[in-house]
């Protein structure tokens, strides 16, 4: 039983009634009670014992419901009858009761049966509600019945109710069906596990099959270099030297760096020579003139002083470049197969073991089939695919991994991945007709004791065995456009041969129309084809008469259950009204309820417009009134930055130097970790492409002193817009010699024509911040023109510690790469979706390219976080943005994604 502080003081007080007087008295006396409690002075007094009544007692008692002895006296009766009703509920349960018919007998035999929402209310047991409910009905009407014949009656039907409608087995009964559902549910859940299960294993056996198919078209090995020969670079043979004929003049097309990659230009560390040398006695091979091959090669310090350099090389046994061949009147790889049959015009570089065919499939897009050297026939300039079977590998590329050179294009990756399909190419059966003419050699038969004619006729029969497809055969004989045409016309074969084998053609049509015409024929056939079916089908017959007679037994059983749960379905349409009811009543309640909470929202709205209305007469005093103290303490709007000690030893003698010194700066800046690397590329690009930026957000100017303090080793300049324009700020601002300046507050209309002039000046480097990227949808779209927007509030995930670091240049700086030595890498994702002017696009393609060259690692990715969606947000393109990544990506990491979730969503 449960603690009796679950009671209210009312319910107490109802127990107090049905104790009585007497009771309460015999406690009173018992423990001294009206002594102890202080309560003589109030009574009659005899020998030191109150003298009361049943009524006073009660009433005493009913008062103090809270006092600590009242209630541990109700607790104590409580506990007895709780205890009785418990013990005869758990003898109607062993004697095979329902609940409900026990709890009700059990109460019954209680003085609880007077309270029993109180007997609920502290019982530890868990009833059901509906078992709660046909309690406390049968006891309220008891209790409220005049009539105790009336009070047994509505006992004696509520029983019978019972007995007939809650059975004990049926429950069971029902209990295992549930139980056969759910293991036949889970057994089919098993089923569908297995079937998945066994096409994850199908996928997985053919993804092991491609790739043991792919092994032919094994990629080049790794490349290693050595310390005799650092240098790896892309050559074409231009001649002999002119003062020694084993010597090759070899001109130096690119230089391929130790992943594997064909760079644009010479790689970083390398010397700057256009023409290499290679002694031709070191090879048995001829090279002619324009072959392309790679060498690697070394520059040493000649000893004779005043010459040149001395160059040495080798050819690279190891490399070999895939070159790429478009033919652009080819539209599919149908088309392309077939012109690789009759052969095309091209004469393929020398010393060059694999070719790339390609079709053009959409703008700067390609697809073609990789063939190795071995199964083309080169003749007359002429190159023709072999006519045999093979499964050769199809990649799509774009033009950013095409190399060109003078007459021939190279595939920028000299190791290829796997390919994601094979093309099955020429005829599987001739191929098997091939290897079996093989195992049938003259040797063989031979000891097998065939004469010479009898294998030479073998060898016959099996040479002249058909291989073509059949449906290609029928495309070729009927001159179909397609296979489709062809599946059509022997689908219509099969149809009419059916329609003969089965007789429904016209002549079997012409002997049927005989018969029926002719009604003695006619009779005599359905006489005997009656017998002789009746004969035939006669144990089956037997078979379906037994059927129909347990298919009737099963009607007239199903009959009865039909009655049955008709009758239960009445029972249950009354108590669904009944609860219809009850709905009806609680929602006209909720519409009540609700029309008073929208008067009162209205009333709140009322009251808050006229707040505000109050609001904006009064602001414009305020304004007006600390409209002087303002013009007062104005100060100047240009603050210079100061300078930071720089680090002893240390210098920046490159870009990657400088970037990972704004790297580190960044992370002091408050910039998340994993990205502090790409973001510091995309800001070194931006500096370096004189390309001022709007940084939006928290930390912007945290970020903009990093930039300023790695690139000038001092902090930012920073010029304020605030209240009107000042010349004079202006002026000591393009006087000062800061060369980084950060614009406070840049979307003041008082200063917004300023800002063209400004940005325009070529000695300094103009960022803008603004802690709130909202104000980004309110500017017009022209901004972009002057510079471009970045959100730091997904870039920031820590106050800034200003702790930075500051290194001088090194002399050798100055000889760092310039904006136009930078390769076109396309256009970048998004772009062509945005709707920006001419010069804003520019902007973005050079800083992209810029990107692309600095950060090898997922550029489109980063590059659309810090250029691409800032952009888009800004000119209220976000959906844009959204449904390109669906559809065309680029893919973001789940890092990433969290990073951008506040824009894109999920």
């Amino acid at each position: 039983m449960q603690n009796i502080e679950n009671l209210s003081n009312e319910e107490r007080k109802l127990l107090c009634d049905i104790i009585g007087g007497k009771e309460l008295k015999k406690y009173f006396q018992k423990y001294n009670y009206l002594r102890i409690s202080g309560k003589l002075k109030t009574h009659r007094q005899r020998d030191g014992i109150a003298e009361l009544s049943d009524r006073e007692a009660v009433n005493l008692a009913k008062s103090n419901v809270n006092d600590t002895y009242i209630s541990f006296f109700l607790y104590k009766i409580l506990s007895r009858w709780y205890e009785q009703v418990d013990q005869n509920y758990w003898k109607m349960i062993n004697n095979g009761l329902n609940e409900e018919f026990a709890v009700v007998t059990a109460l019954s035999k209680s003085i609880l049966k007077n309270v029993p929402h109180i007997f609920f209310k502290i019982s530890d047991r868990q009833y059901k509600e509906e078992t709660k409910k046909t309690c406390l009905f049968i006891f309220d009407s008891m209790n409220s019945a005049k009539n105790t014949s009336n009070i047994a009656s509505q006992l004696r039907k509520v029983r019978e109710v019972w007995q007939h409608d809650k059975k004990i087995l049926l429950n069971k009964v029902r209990e295992q069906e549930r139980s056969i559902q759910q293991l036949k549910k889970e057994k089919g859940q098993l089923k569908a596990r297995e079937n998945q299960l066994s096409c994850d294993l199908e996928k997985q056996r053919e993804e092991i099959k491609l790739y043991q198919e792919g092994d032919t078209y094994e990629d080049e090995a790794e490349h290693e270099s050595s310390p005799e020969f650092p240098y790896t670079s892309l050559c074409e043979v231009i001649g002999p030297s002119h003062k020694n004929k084993n010597v090759i003049k070899l001109k130096r097309l690119a230089d391929i760096d130790e992943k594997g990659t064909i760079l644009d230009l010479y790689a970083e560390n390398t010397p700057e020579r256009d023409i290499l040398y290679y002694h031709s006695y070191h090879s048995a091979g001829g090279f002619s003139e324009g072959m392309i091959g790679i060498w690697n090669w070394n520059q040493e310090p000649n000893r004779e002083e005043g010459r040149a350099d001395f160059v040495r090389s080798c050819v690279n046994k190891i490399y070999s470049p895939v070159e790429i061949i478009v033919l652009p009147e080819c539209n599919s790889e149908r088309e392309l197969i077939q012109s690789l049959h009759e052969g095309i015009v091209y004469k393929v570089s020398e010393n060059i073991n694999r070719v790339l065919f390609a079709y053009p499939k959409g703008f700067s897009q390609y697809s073609g089939v990789l063939c190795v050297r071995k199964q083309l026939d080169e003749m007359n300039d002429r190159c023709i695919l072999q006519n045999k079977f093979y499964k050769l590998p199809i990649y799509n590329f774009d033009d950013t991994e095409i190399l060109s050179t003078e007459g021939h294009m190279f595939f920028r990756r000299l190791n290829l991945d796997c390919a994601p399909r094979l093309l099955s190419v020429g005829n599987a059966m001739d191929a098997v007709k091939e290897i079996l003419l093989e195992r049938v050699s003259w040797r063989r038969t031979k000891k097998k004791g065939f004469t010479k004619a009898e294998y030479k006729k073998v060898h016959a029969f099996i040479e002249e065995l058909q291989t073509e497809d059949f449906t290609q055969s029928v495309m070729e004989r009927c001159d179909c456009s397609d296979s489709a045409e062809a599946d059509a016309l022997i689908q219509q074969f099969k149809k009419n041969a059916e329609k003969y084998i089965n007789q429904t053609d016209l002549e079997s049509e012409i002997v049927e129309d005989v018969v029926r015409r002719n009604e003695d024929l006619l009779g005599g056939c359905y006489q005997s084809i009656e017998e002789e079916w009746k004969t035939s089908h006669a144990v089956e017959m037997n078979e379906l008469k037994n059927e129909l007679n347990k298919v009737r037994n099963t009607i007239a059983d199903e009959k009865q259950n039909l009655e049955s749960m008709r009758q239960k379905h009445e029972v249950l349409k009354r108590d669904n009204d009944s609860i219809t009811a009850d709905i009806k009543r609680q929602k006209l309640l909720a519409d009540t309820v609700e029309q008073q909470v929208k008067q009162r929202i209205k009333n709140i709205q009322e009251n808050a417009s006229s707040f505000l209305t109050d609001m904006m007469f009064q602001l414009p005093l305020y304004q007006s009134s600390n409209s002087h103290i303002l013009e007062k303490s104005r100060k100047n709007y240009f603050e210079k930055g100061t300078f930071v000690e720089t680090l002893k030893g240390e210098f920046v003698s490159n870009d990657g130097t400088c970037i990972e010194l704004l790297k580190e700066n960044l992370m002091e800046a408050g910039v998340i970790k994993h990205i502090s690397g790409s973001l510091a590329t995309y800001l070194y690009g931006a500096h370096l492409l004189r390309i001022p930026l709007i940084l939006t957000g928290p930390g912007s100017e945290d970020i903009a002193d990093a930039m300023a303090i790695t690139f000038t080793e001092r902090r930012a300049d920073k010029l304020t817009f605030t209240g009107d324009v000042d010349e004079a700020s202006i002026t000591r601002c393009l006087e000062d010699d800061g060369k980084f300046i950060t614009i406070a507050n840049p979307f003041n209309t008082n200063w917004a024509y300023k800002l063209p002039e400004l940005l325009r000046t070529p000695s300094k480097y103009f960022v803008l911040t603004t802690p709130y990227p909202e104000e980004l949808l309110i500017e017009p779209g022209s901004l972009y023109n002057l510079a471009l927007p970045v959100l730091t509030d997904i870039l920031v995930d820590k106050e800034a510690s200003g702790k930075y670091i500051s290194v001088k240049k090194a002399a050798s700086y100055k000889d760092q790469r310039r904006p136009d030595e930078l390769g076109n890498y396309g256009r970048p994702p998004l772009l062509g979706s945005l709707e920006i002017s001419s010069l804003a696009r520019t902007f973005i393609q050079r800083l992209y390219n810029c990107f692309c060259q600095l950060w090898k690692e997922s550029p489109d990715e980063f590059f659309f976080i810090y250029g691409l969606l800032p952009l888009a947000y800004s000119l209220g393109k976000i959906d844009i943005a959204r449904a390109h990544i669906q559809a065309n990506g680029p893919r973001l990491s789940k890092i990433n994604h969290e990073l951008v979730r506040p824009y894109l969503g999920d």
